[in-house]
């Protein structure tokens, strides 16, 4: 209790339990004492409060209710002390905590671990206490296994009776694999002992993490080495561990009264050591198994959980949890991307790297990799649930790993030095979201009709488009010189990063981040070339290849510019849209070529200006007088292709010379050649000519 309750307890205390209270308040008192010292943390409260209340039932009337009320008092008194004693918080002095495991259920566990001098055994003498919480008012089962998190599997699980009293039983799981298994064994020797715990009731989020409701906390004691080869995993100091949790949200096991009142008569001992209490066991045997409780795994290095905070373990859980740029809810390209910018931001300061059982709300590390693995425990039928982590565990927080202005600053007095002169300043003018009056459109990217884009994704924490501090903080971030690693992870080629290039575009006059509903060869290049990589590539890596392929389209009169809204049609605007849903070989080809969605077939575009200068002339050692040309065919690979026979096809069916007929580049997505035909003259082919 806090020292202005614990005032008020033996106040109340002595005025109800005087002489004439009879032997019944003492006993009560002694009972409340005991109780208390067996729960670290301030967790004896609910048990206190419960047994000084059955003692006032044997006062006088006017003492009775000056009682019920003084214990009223301290039954709401003490409700922050309880939330913040049986709960994993700062206060709870826990030397390891690990992140909110699910978005669901918010599963979580804090641990200490304690080394008894006794002459020798190394760390099979240690000893694990663990606080295993959840918000759910059921049970709660975590297991213990390899690493691997296939085979044997060492469960406790954890509830709180209908009497209030936490309890735990020492189980185990013969064959686990994916989710599924066989029997949850109770373990003949129960190994487990129950330190304290309790149903709390959180009414408001707390800066730990805890949302409003009720919560279920329960914490154990277990040997690292429990003798029990049978039923119980072996820790060990600087080995890593699986560990597989589940819960029910009201379910609670079902108990014999035998075994109940067994439990009821059980002491524990009073100087906190593992002493020979037995916990109760269950007559049916909650399971790992989807769909009966929220469920998920993780790893851990009991006492190493440091190493939870690094670029390391954030990107392979981002990657895991978010996918690479194949997802929907990707936030980093791929995971040597990840490690290159992670390793960027945290050594520059953008990043601090904060605490897991603390950052919830701001712009850390800790704060993201805790939203990353509620994204990896989502339900898999929760997309939405899944892209709203994914985007809060990115680069820019989405307003709740931090404020955007937050990241934003954060980003831009590091990246674009000069532009403020500290972050404060910077705070100072970012607002968020924009003043509706604030007229945020340039001239850089406002449109001749005067429309504007309406787009679902206008704010994404991930999209880096659109008049919103999101699309800047995601140019800042960019906008660093150097993102290569001491490991050799990079970000792709094709991704410009630097403050020449990136900086611009975090300014209020930004070319990429305005609403304007005119598409540019610049949105469709970023667009597509984010979509498309690896052998999906259209562009061979190269930005400036596809903003001239791009120009060239737009100058020749081939592709005409749409609006960014376009779903169909030979646009730039459609080609923007498909590049933006690219997800497999079909539409990354579609994004170049049109497919049938923005036109069957792209036709040959000629191509005179491939500098895009507007000169009219070709780039400095290009091919005068040439057409460029890219056709797919369909139904062959890349390894059938017969190089000769598609010259000879094509110069047969354009009547040209075979040697005028130069393939330059074949790439998979069915099968895309590009070629062009060289003029047997200085003069420019006639393009009526061509079929």
């Amino acid at each position: 209790f806090s020292s202005f309750s614990t005032f008020f307890f033996f106040f109340f205390f002595f005025l109800c339990c005087s002489p004439s209270g009879g032997n019944a308040c003492e006993g009560g008192g002694t009972m409340a004492a005991a109780g208390t010292a067996r729960t670290p943390g301030g967790g004896g409260a609910a048990r206190t409060t419960r047994t000084a209340r059955a003692a006032c039932a044997a006062l006088p009337p006017v003492a009775l209710f000056l009682c019920t009320l003084g214990f009223a008092f301290i039954q709401v008194a003490s409700a922050s002390a309880s939330d913040s004693g049986l709960l994993c918080t700062s206060s709870a002095r826990f030397q390891h905590v690990s992140p909110i495991l699910c978005p669901v259920a918010k599963t979580r566990l804090c641990w200490n671990i304690t080394h008894p001098d006794d002459g020798g055994g190394g760390s099979a003498r240690s000893v694990l206490t663990l606080r295993i919480e959840a918000k759910v008012e059921g049970w709660i089962s975590v297991a213990l296994m390899d690493p691997s998190l296939v085979g044997f599997a060492d469960a406790i699980l954890v509830y709180v009776d209908d009497q209030g009293d936490p309890k735990a039983v020492d189980m185990h799981i013969g064959n686990y694999a994916q989710g599924k298994h066989g029997s949850v064994i109770t373990d003949s020797d129960q190994n487990v002992e129950v330190v304290g715990g309790g149903v709390v009731e959180v009414s408001d989020m707390t800066a730990d993490g805890h949302e409003a409701g009720k919560y279920t906390a329960v914490t154990v004691q277990r040997k690292f080495d429990t003798g029990d080869r049978d039923g119980d995993v072996v820790l060990a100091g600087g080995q890593e561990t699986g560990i597989i949790w589940a819960t029910a949200n009201k379910e609670k096991p079902q108990t014999s009264e035998e075994e109940r009142e067994q439990a009821s008569n059980n002491e524990t001992a009073s100087d906190g050591t593992l002493g020979s209490q037995k916990s109760v066991s269950v007559s049916e045997f909650p399971s790992h198994w989807y769909p009966l409780g929220n469920k998920g795994a993780w790893r851990v290095t009991f006492d190493n959980s440091v190493n939870a905070l690094t670029c390391a373990y954030y990107c392979a859980l981002q990657i895991n949890a978010c996918g690479n740029a194949d997802e929907a809810e990707h936030q980093f390209i791929t995971e040597s991307s990840c490690l290159a910018r992670c390793d960027k931001y945290v050594s520059e300061g953008a990043w601090p790297t904060g605490s897991l059982i603390s950052d919830h709300s701001v712009n850390s590390l800790a704060c993201r990799i805790n939203q990353a693995h509620q994204a990896e425990n989502a339900p898999r039928e929760s997309d939405a649930i899944r892209q709203e982590l994914c985007d809060n565990s990115g680069t820019v927080g989405n307003n709740v790993c931090g404020t955007v202005c937050e990241n934003y600053c954060a980003h831009v007095v590091r990246a674009c030095r000069g532009l403020f002169p500290s972050e404060e300043a910077c705070l100072q003018e970012c607002s968020f979201p924009p003043s509706p009056s604030e007229n945020r459109t340039t001239s850089k990217c406002s449109s001749s009709d005067g429309q504007e884009v309406s787009d679902p994704r206008r704010g994404s924490a991930n999209f880096p488009f659109y008049d919103t501090f999101s699309c800047r903080a995601i140019q800042a971030s960019l906008g660093y010189t150097n993102f290569a690693d001491s490991s050799g992870n990079s970000i792709p080629s094709f991704v410009q990063t630097g403050p020449a290039y990136r900086c611009p575009m975090a300014l209020d006059d930004s070319a990429a981040c305005c609403d304007s509903a005119r598409p540019t060869c610049e949105y469709y290049c970023q667009s597509v070339m984010t979509s498309c990589s690896g052998s999906r590539e259209q562009f061979d890596g190269s930005v400036d290849e596809c903003n001239d392929w791009c120009a060239n389209a737009l100058g020749s009169g081939n592709v005409d510019r749409g609006t960014l809204e376009d779903t169909s049609g030979r646009t730039l605007g459609c080609l923007t849209y498909l590049g933006q849903h690219a997800t497999s070989d079909e539409l990354c080809t579609a994004a170049k070529l049109g497919g049938s969605v923005c036109g069957e077939r792209m036709e040959p575009e000629a191509i005179t200006d491939s500098d895009g200068d507007g000169d009219g002339e070709p780039d400095e050692g290009g091919c005068q007088g040439c057409l460029f040309a890219s056709v797919t065919i369909e139904d062959t690979t890349v390894s059938d292709f017969d190089s000769d026979a598609f010259v000879a096809q094509v110069s047969s069916a354009l009547d040209v010379g075979q040697e005028q007929v130069e393939v330059i580049s074949i790439k998979a997505g069915s099968v895309i050649v590009d070629f062009r035909l060289v003029p047997e003259t200085d003069t420019n082919f006639d393009e009526s000519e061509v079929v």
